[in-house]
């Protein structure tokens, strides 16, 4: 089925801001265009944030067109803490000629527009998307402009579910020491984080009470009304000895009714629905025929002709294959252990993403939201497991691993058990970025002690480390569940009971060994060896889901009479898998292929093929490494 999707052209644009109207009219004019753009990026790119792109966009049109933001050097900065609305910024950026508007095609493609804010995207000037660094970003540009001898002001946008990490209020402290009335914090103040009310999830409070405790100046607006925001940020320029806070109380969805969050929509049944991903292609009609026609009406007042827009249809491939996700598995197996009185699951505003909505409901005692805040969350489950509790901690990996790593070895010196799971393990899905793609996270976990570090291929193999991890194991265990959903294959049906650190062959061959996990890469792998055995080789395929442990009467029992052995990974090579498997053996020639560098945005199979891991690649490099050796 194919469906048409509609953009503003840059003729067309500059038809409109070309308009000799006041400025108030003209930065709502940019922002009902921004948001139609902005809409159409989402659903052509078929995932992104509309949400909280909409809700900053009058913001965002406000900041570009008053404080002419360029992101030159010597003129005033801005950037966007919370990250999530990159495409609203990509669109107001193509408005002011920041940014070729050809790019609003690209969005979340390879050498397109990344899925977070980047340096390599011209015009953006810090990386952000991992929350609660934008103060301290600002202050190290304000310092730098100070030193410099230069005379401009720097502009952060922050979410308000942004507020729970603890960087956020640490900045502050020597920001108002230092009177860095340059900074401009603004706080999109939607009161919706990804899957929740904030005031459910992690209540902010009296914000202004909480922003001035620190030395700052706080004005409260309403951050859709341009008349609004235009006489306080006037006002604002006479504050010349604080650091400056507006609070801005918006509208998640703010532009399409349908997607406004409701304060009707309370729990058990809450879970705002247009935080991410493409709107089904009803709804994007409905939203577009709202916006085309609020766009209208503005332009009618003007004594101008409707809007004419430029077409874009998209082809939406269908597959026939069985594809399998393991979150919603995961979902089944914990309501499954929902009677085993010593768990606890524990979600750091991902409840959606880890298939946790429905153990939520339906034992709401014995679930925790503990928001955005990693450390705490897991400082907290040190001490539940210290009174015989069973935490399951659950966040993105590449911020639990990383940002609670030293709260992880802390309970792991306690000796207790925690059981601790995240989704967006790996590089895929790529299109969110490498701030949500984790590919370090296996050497974090697996060099702390009494860890044990898993990948399930399948849901057997998911079944069984649940099981391991709940039932037998008295250590603490890291989970990586694969968050796309996969085709099945046939070694997926297969009932494999794992033992300790060993996995299973998923592809007969003798000529030489293949080791990987995790079911997208084990599916190259085995079409790799297919492809291998065109060159007649016969190359055997191991799933190995035990990442950091490997029994070494197994592992040279299942490569007896084989020489040479690869790993394949979507992880940095050095520290992972096959880092693990060098240092345990030195008797057999073994190669490690994985990530080398940053790993990029874009579909995820471009993904695979940029960083050479596809079946065609894994072959040119098995055979160069054999063809070198003769």
């Amino acid at each position: 089925m194919n469906n048409k999707l509609s953009y503003i052209s840059k003729k067309e644009i500059t038809r409109i801001t070309s308009l000799e109207i006041d400025k108030i009219n003209k930065t709502e004019l940019i922002s009902i265009i921004s948001r139609i753009n902005t809409l159409y990026m989402i659903n052509k790119a078929g995932s992104g944030h509309i949400g909280t792109s909409f809700s900053s966009m009058d913001l965002l049109s406000y900041i570009f067109s008053e404080f002419e933001i360029t992101n030159q050097q010597n003129q005033n900065l801005f950037f966007s803490s919370k990250g999530h609305d990159a495409p609203a910024i990509y669109s107001i950026m193509t408005i002011f000629d920041l940014l070729d508007f050809e790019k609003i095609h690209q969005l979340r493609m390879l050498d397109g527009l990344p899925g977070h804010p980047d340096v390599d995207t011209p015009g953006i000037i810090t990386n952000t998307g991992s929350l609660g660094m934008g103060v301290s970003k600002a202050k190290g540009f304000i310092k730098s402009a100070r030193m410099k001898g230069i005379n401009r002001n720097i502009l952060v946008l922050l979410g308000d579910g942004e507020l729970q990490e603890g960087q956020i209020w640490e900045s502050l402290r020597s920001a108002s020491n230092e009177s860095m009335s340059e900074m401009y914090i603004i706080v999109d103040n939607n009161k919706i984080q990804s899957d929740n009310w904030v005031n459910l999830t992690s209540d902010n409070g009296d914000l202004r009470l909480k922003f001035e405790s620190f030395g700052c100046h706080v004005e409260e607006i309403d951050g859709h009304n341009l008349s609004e925001i235009y006489s306080t940020f006037e006002n604002l320029k006479s504050v010349d000895d604080k650091p400056k806070i507006i609070i801005a109380n918006t509208i998640k969805g703010y532009g399409v009714s349908f997607m406004h969050a409701d304060e009707k929509i309370r729990e058990p049944d809450y879970e705002y629905p247009y935080h991410s991903g493409a709107l089904s292609y009803e709804d994007y009609c409905k939203a577009l025929l709202e916006l085309k026609k609020s766009l209208n009406s503005k332009l009618e007042n003007f004594g101008e002709r409707e809007i004419v827009f430029e077409n874009y249809t998209k082809i939406n491939e269908s597959s026939n294959s069985i594809n399998v996700s393991l979150l919603e598995n995961y979902s089944k197996l914990l309501l499954e252990n929902a009677d085993n009185s010593k768990i606890v699951v524990m979600d750091g505003d991902l409840m959606k993403d880890h298939g946790l909505t429905e153990f939520k409901r339906k034992f709401p005692s014995k679930y925790i939201e503990c928001g955005i805040s990693e450390q705490d969350m897991v400082s907290q489950a040190g001490t539940l497991a210290l009174e015989s509790y069973i935490p399951i901690v659950h966040s993105f990996a590449s911020f639990l691993t990383t940002r609670a790593n030293e709260q992880i070895y802390n309970n792991a010196t306690e000796k207790s058990k925690i059981v601790y799971v995240s989704g967006l393990c790996g590089l895929l899905p790529s299109g969110p970025g490498h701030s949500h793609q984790s590919v370090r996270d296996i050497g974090l976990m697996g060099n702390i002690p009494g860890m044990d570090v898993f990948h399930p291929a399948s849901v057997n193999d998911l079944k069984f480390i649940i099981k391991y991890a709940l039932d037998i194991s008295t250590r603490s265990t890291f989970i990586r569940i694969t968050s796309i959903p996969f085709k099945e294959l046939s070694f997926m049906t297969f009932d494999n009971e794992l033992s300790y650190g060993q996995g299973y062959i998923v592809q007969k061959g003798h000529d030489l060994a293949i080791f990987s996990y995790n079911p997208y890469m084990l599916d190259e792998c085995i079409r790799a060896s297919q492809l291998l055995e065109e060159h007649n080789i016969s190359a055997k395929v191991i799933n190995l889901p035990w990442l950091n442990y490997i029994d070494k009467h197994w592992f040279y029992n299942v490569t007896k009479g084989i020489d040479k052995i690869f790993t394949v990974e979507d992880h940095m090579i050095f520290t992972g898998l096959g880092s693990y498997i060098n240092t345990q053996t030195n008797d057999k020639n073994i190669t490690n292929i994985g990530i080398t560098e940053i790993p990029v945005n874009g579909s995820n199979n471009d993904a695979l093929k940029y960083h050479r891991l596809t079946a065609k690649d894994l072959v040119k490099k098995i055979l160069a490494k054999i063809n070198n050796e003769r």
